[in-house]
């Protein structure tokens, strides 16, 4: 009976204690009429307005499918100009991973580096290794099934980009949705 009760109390716990991801005021499975839709570029994507956006990120777009609604969400900040070392697109990032690791806890996972067989690691190459997609900075955390990334992206030597992807638990069946779409019309 002891143990019963303590398995009972960890799950309320549990649910009680849930992280609900609610990013820019949206919300796993939101449908077409409760979202604002700036633009639709076709395949279930969309530019969205967000109810509660931030002073981070100017554009926002979203996968809403047809039964299983909004899926993923990704917010880009304005390109960010940057020396050729990357230091002002690197600590805006890490302002972005400090906010996100107080909200969310620590990442699961936190890549950076420059693919070892391209070029050799300077530090006035660190943006061309990005925009030559030869050099990865991108940050994931794990909340249940869910998946947050954080993500730079080089523009040009002296520009580049941030993006905040939120995939909900309904991303897999979304995906699912769109592959057998998409074969349909083969």
């Amino acid at each position: 009976m002891k143990n019963l009760l303590i398995l009972i109390s960890l799950l309320i716990s549990v649910s009680v204690n849930a992280t609900v991801l609610e990013p820019f005021g949206f919300t796993m499975g939101m449908g077409l009429a409760e979202v604002t839709i700036e633009k639709d570029f076709g395949n279930n994507i969309y530019q969205l307005t967000p109810t509660n956006p931030s002073t981070e990120f100017s554009k926002y777009e979203g996968i809403i499918s047809p039964t299983e609604g909004l899926c993923k969400i990704t917010a880009v900040t304005n390109y960010i100009i940057t020396a050729e070392n990357g230091a002002e697109l690197r600590s805006q990032y890490s302002d972005l991973k400090k906010m996100i690791t107080a909200k969310h806890g620590k990442p699961s996972n936190h890549y950076d580096f420059l693919n070892s067989k391209k070029r050799k690691d300077k530090a006035t190459t660190w943006m061309v290794g990005l925009e030559k997609k030869e050099r990865r900075l991108q940050t994931f955390w794990n909340i249940g099934s869910a998946i947050i990334s954080l993500k730079a992206e080089g523009i040009s030597k002296d520009n580049g980009r941030i993006l905040i992807i939120y995939e909900f638990e309904n991303f897999e069946d979304c995906k699912q949705i769109t592959v057998q779409k998409n074969l349909t019309v083969l």
